[in-house]
């Protein structure tokens, strides 16, 4: 399996959530997202089994700010929905606080987990 459909089928645990869902990098995030990217490190060689790889992906899940408290509950609320749509195998790690970011002329509040898995 290629990198690129790896991350496609991740995504695709997320599909039932009601959000946008990007398994690349967009140019623009549409709120409540949810974007799948590669993390660092992106993929590690196993030194036991030859030709898999742990591969690491960073989730980011992303609100409209527009009342502290609703952005709060909402982006809350899509974590735990993306976080309880991951099957077995995967390895999560903790949650970043929520944070205030900018994309263009729009604040949005935004948490992150890693995630990594093995393939091959």
């Amino acid at each position: 399996m290629s990198f690129s459909n790896l991350r496609q089928s991740i995504t695709e645990n997320f599909q039932n959530i009601t959000a946008n869902i990007y398994w690349f990098p967009p140019e623009v995030v549409l709120p409540p997202a949810i974007v799948l990217v590669p993390d660092d490190p992106y993929i590690a060689i196993s030194p036991i089994k030859r030709g898999a790889y742990r591969v690491s992906y960073r989730v980011t899940c992303v609100v409209g700010l527009l009342d502290n408290q609703s952005a709060l509950a909402a982006l809350e609320d899509l974590v735990t929905s993306a976080l309880n749509s991951l099957p077995a195998g995967y390895q999560v790690n903790e949650v970043s606080a929520p944070n205030v970011i900018n994309l263009g002329q729009a604040d949005l509040l935004a948490s992150e987990f890693t995630i990594s898995v093995m393939e091959g």
